[in-house]
């Protein structure tokens, strides 16, 4: 979380394994580490947006960095359009190769969630 923004999803991770852990085993409610790993998960992220919102002036100066750089956050409708381009556009190989391949991850995931 301190060197990209996107760290927060690495937080996002920790606090679901720590949730799963606290739903399926009632024992860890009273492990400490549990709680403070998924306390402490954001920590990196939040002081990331802070440092540069310092910098910039303003509590929100992250999302006007971003704005600069033509980023922003749109509810996945890029993604959703970038993906529409790939499935009735012409495109490049690479592109349907990384679709593909993201497909097939989360068909393992759901795969692997059902197994378990």
């Amino acid at each position: 979380g301190l060197c990209r923004p996107n760290g927060i999803a690495v937080a996002a991770a920790v606090c679901c394994a720590a949730a799963v852990v606290l739903w399926k085993d009632r024992r860890a409610r009273r492990n400490w580490r549990v709680w403070t790993g998924a306390a402490l998960s954001p920590v990196g992220w939040l002081g990331y947006v802070a440092w540069v919102g310092a910098r910039e002036g303003s509590p929100l100066g992250y999302f006007a960095v971003q704005r600069g750089w033509g980023s922003r956050f749109d509810f996945g409708y890029d993604a959703f359009m970038f993906i529409r381009h790939l499935v009735i556009g012409l495109s490049r190989l690479g592109y349907y190769v990384t679709f593909a391949l993201i497909v097939a991850a989360l068909l393992a995931l759901v795969f692997l969630s059902l197994i378990h």
